[in-house]
């Protein structure tokens, strides 16, 4: 699993991606914090977009969106 601040920019999201699935794992999962800033949920909806093998699994508002408990949001992708 690979837990990402929001604030990472995308191109060391991408460069992880591209490590992790030349590997023979089962699958791969990562958090992606963050999520209510809109440059962080363009970031991750485009991902998804040009990804055909990822899909978003979990996807928790933050405080930006009525949910404080959850800060500013996260989103969980997998890929299969």
């Amino acid at each position: 699993m690979l837990s990402v601040p929001g604030s990472t920019p995308m191109s060391c999201i991408k460069s992880a991606n591209i490590s992790v699935l030349t590997t023979d794992a089962a699958e791969l999962r990562v958090i992606v914090d963050d999520t209510d800033w809109d440059r962080v949920e363009r970031a991750v909806d485009d991902y998804l977009a040009a990804q055909a093998r990822a899909r978003e699994i979990l996807r928790l508002d933050g405080n930006g969106r009525g949910v404080p408990q959850w800060w500013e949001g996260m989103r969980i992708l997998r890929w299969d």
